[in-house]
């Protein structure tokens, strides 16, 4: 029971982000009561990565690291510059801008792993750029924000990238060692972490 409720989820993963989004929208109170908890929602999603993932997707990396070149270098180019482009054609206040910006040079993670499986699209090729952007995002993330966004703010990169490491790396790591070690004794609570 609880399985097919939670495919449900995830199969309609898209919907239910949009029908969030417009109660947020209309009714902000409860989300932002959230907010503090915000970076641990996003270190038990990158957990959730680590744990998803196992040894056949980077042997899939090994023997096809083209497409994952093109598409980590075209996630870490077209997205920033495309947010700083956007943030100066339209004038953006400098907090939007840099909220833009900062979007925009962070990796898709796990809901692009999630969107692919539902559209049916090739999901190893998404769990393998997720893995490759996520590796890099300790310094990519950081790196691109202080280079198109200290215009307008003071980056502290050494700040974005310790913050980094805590809510991406560490998490990861566990994951990943947590499904090492646990082997396939974890399947029988694998389907849970594409939902969290």
């Amino acid at each position: 029971m609880l399985r097919n409720i939670i495919r449900f989820y995830t199969r309609y993963f898209a919907v239910f982000v949009v029908i969030c989004g417009v109660i947020a929208y209309i009714k902000p109170a409860p989300f932002i009561a959230l907010k503090p908890f915000m970076g641990s929602f996003f270190a038990l999603t990158m957990f959730g990565i680590g744990i998803v993932l196992d040894s056949r997707d980077f042997i899939a990396i090994a023997r096809h690291p083209f497409p994952v070149f093109v598409g980590t270098v075209a996630q870490f180019t077209i997205m920033p510059l495309g947010a700083w482009i956007a943030a100066r054609l339209f004038g953006l206040p400098p907090a939007i801008a840099l909220g833009l910006i900062l979007t925009g040079s962070a990796p898709g993670a796990m809901a692009s792993n999630v969107m692919c499986y539902v559209a049916g699209a090739d999901t190893a090729y998404s769990v393998s750029l997720t893995t490759v952007s996520t590796l890099l995002t300790p310094l990519m993330t950081p790196g691109l924000t202080y280079l198109l966004a200290r215009e307008y703010f003071h980056i502290d990169f050494s700040a974005i990238f310790l913050s980094v490491v805590q809510m991406v790396i560490l998490p990861l790591i566990a994951g990943l060692a947590l499904r090492y070690f646990l082997k396939s004794r974890i399947n029988r609570i694998i389907d849970i972490f594409p939902a969290v």
